[in-house]
């Protein structure tokens, strides 16, 4: 006999629902049943309905209104959509996306659409690159000659310098379309001459790195709500809540989501590094990155996170999840994944989100700003007139109207004069970011930045799970550092 497959009961409910709405027992903008009366409907925990959620929003079945609730967004007239005939053309460009989501997905078949009516010649083709691991997939492709024309990545500097990348000042209206976006994120990288050359441009800008507060928690725990400016007032909050979870037992006082390989490291990085990025300065090589873990600031950080943990129960696995349930007052490190699952999962959460306190003896938080970039690639190119067109290609994502697309992902555009969509979901998120965009710099982009990373986050690892003090754990970090040799 055939054993059955095993189904998850989100993904069952996930079904269901998809065909209610399908099928039109929910209608296009209906309000589905709130994550409570799910719950009791299927006998399900709030998890899985957190996961039924965020499938339902990914395949662009509902939207979210903040304080409103969940609404159907699918219409029957979207099955008529499809993609623009390909078999006609005569220039292929082939554009790689890293794990998109299925809106952004939806979001760049769109733009792909309006640009191929308007070039009828060419033809977008996407490719998703879904890494696994710490690979990276563009050395991947490179070892099987299957680079793209262009595409999408986070760090570039090995690239740039193993001559993948085409400079791009020598492009059509380079130095217009460069004076309209963000001038610190726009930087030379060396090439394999040692020459220094702008190999990207940046697409879009990721939130900064903010921390959370859960208002309806602290009310609950008597604990006035307010934007703490120092790491004194944090950790006083903090204990405040802490106090009142031991009498309780009705909440948890912080979450923390623990680095994984490489993934997750860079908010520590950005937090120990605060003696140097404070006075503007960029990370560009190794001999940098380890100076960050011998500073007074980088010590002054981690005994302030190691007063943070002992003030109450810290979560580390699954943080972003349990904050957004609802059941954790407070959050270090956040960003725009957080703020898509909370306002899937509870969209009425009255949250007060704030930047990081200075650290040490420094005045002020210097904020990283994560760039998505784009860019030309040598072997992907076939013809000059595939790089003209691949170009234009990436000009149009440029464009202030796609840039604004772009930015429903809870992204920030590249260009300065492009509308964002924050500003119309998250206004308090808008005002923080713009606040800070102007002053924040660049994250660390150098050969070998993947490994150095890896070993920062093993050892941060382990001081988070109390094996490790904070003097321990930056000895080894820069132990560790200096026994790789980068580039």
């Amino acid at each position: 006999m055939q054993k059955k497959k095993f189904v998850p009961k989100y993904q069952r409910i996930f079904e269901d629902i998809r065909g209610k709405i399908v099928s039109g027992e929910y209608p296009c903008g209906c309000q589905l049943p709130t994550g409570k009366e799910l719950c009791r409907m299927y006998s399900v925990s709030q998890i899985t309905i957190c996961s039924v959620f965020a499938r339902l929003h990914e395949s662009g079945l509902i939207r979210s209104i903040p304080h409103k609730g969940s609404f159907v967004s699918y219409e029957p007239e979207d099955d008529y959509f499809h993609e623009a005939a390909s078999c006609k053309k005569k220039t292929e460009i082939i554009h790689t996306l890293i794990s998109p989501t299925p809106l952004y997905l939806n979001i760049m078949n769109l733009l792909a659409n309006i640009f191929m009516q308007k070039n009828p010649e060419v033809n977008i083709r996407f490719r998703e690159l879904r890494p696994k691991g710490d690979s990276d997939p563009y050395w991947e492709l490179q070892r099987s000659k299957g680079l793209p024309a262009c595409g999408e990545f986070y760090w570039y500097a090995r690239y740039a310098r193993d001559n993948m990348l085409c400079p791009l000042e020598e492009m059509p209206g380079f130095e217009t379309l460069r004076r309209s976006l963000y001038a610190q994120f726009v930087y030379p990288t060396v090439d394999g001459t040692g020459e220094n050359h702008i190999h990207a441009l940046p697409l879009f800008l990721g939130i900064p790195i903010f921390m959370i507060l859960n208002r309806d928690i602290c009310k609950k725990a008597g604990v006035e709500p307010m934007v703490p400016h120092s790491w004194a007032k944090l950790l006083k909050l903090t204990e405040k809540l802490g106090e009142s979870s031991r009498k309780t037992s009705r909440f948890y006082v912080t979450t923390m989501s623990a680095p994984r390989g490489y993934s997750g490291v860079k908010p520590w990085v950005e937090m120990l590094g605060q003696d140097l990025f404070s006075r503007g300065l960029q990370c560009v090589d190794s001999e940098f990155f380890r100076k960050i873990f011998t500073t007074p600031g980088a010590l002054s950080a981690l005994k302030n996170i190691e007063l943070l943990m002992k003030n109450g129960i810290v979560r580390h696995q699954k943080g972003v999840e349990y904050f957004a349930l609802g059941d954790t007052a407070f959050m270090p490190f956040s960003d725009n994944w957080t703020l898509r699952l909370i306002r899937t999962i509870m969209p009425d959460m009255d949250k007060l989100i704030f930047a990081p306190p200075p650290v040490g003896k420094n005045r002020v938080y210097r904020s990283f700003a994560g760039t998505f970039n784009i860019g030309l690639f040598r072997a992907g190119i076939h013809s000059e007139l595939q790089k003209v067109f691949s170009w234009k290609w990436l000009k149009f994502l440029l464009h202030p109207r796609s840039q604004y697309l772009i930015s429903q992902e809870y992204l920030l555009p590249a260009r300065k004069d492009a509308a964002i969509f924050l500003k119309e979901t998250e206004p308090e998120l808008y005002d923080f970011c713009s606040g800070i965009l102007g002053k924040a710099i660049p994250q660390p982009d150098f050969v070998g930045m993947r490994k150095s990373y890896e070993i920062a986050g093993k050892h941060i690892v382990s001081f988070l799970l109390h094996r490790l003090s904070p003097e321990q754990c930056l000895r080894n970090i820069v132990l560790d550092l200096e026994k790789i040799t980068i580039g």
